[in-house]
């Protein structure tokens, strides 16, 4: 079966046009789980730092959890946040960060975080 050169020309519009909307489409999504990520970082140490204060004891820990935790770039393969806070002497902060979830999440990512 063959194809005039203005058929085929069309296709390949067609799937140009495609490929450009996946593209974006794609990049939207990096970006928007990007997104949730960080504001999910940022509103469990608020939370940290909610319950850290006032108290010098609850401090310390909370920044060598931060710094030993949070802030590792290398994590070891299988090594929860559980493991790390048990490790640092810390496991009293893994009952404030249970449920520490942000409360809302935007309308494309919405669609796939359930609560």
């Amino acid at each position: 079966m063959k194809f005039s050169n203005s058929v085929l020309m069309v296709l390949k519009k067609i799937f140009v046009i495609h490929l450009w909307i996946f593209g974006v489409l794609f990049f939207i999504a990096i970006g928007q789980f990007t997104q949730i990520v960080k504001a999910q970082s940022q509103y469990i140490e608020f939370q940290m730092e909610k319950w850290a204060q006032g108290s010098p004891e609850r401090r310390v820990m909370v920044e060598l959890f931060i710094k030993e935790c949070l802030d590792n770039s290398e994590p070891e393969l299988g090594f929860t946040l559980g493991h790390c806070a048990d490790s640092v002497g810390a496991k009293e902060i893994m009952f404030i960060l249970d449920d520490k979830l942000i409360p809302n999440v935007a309308w494309p990512l919405s669609i796939i975080v359930k609560k």
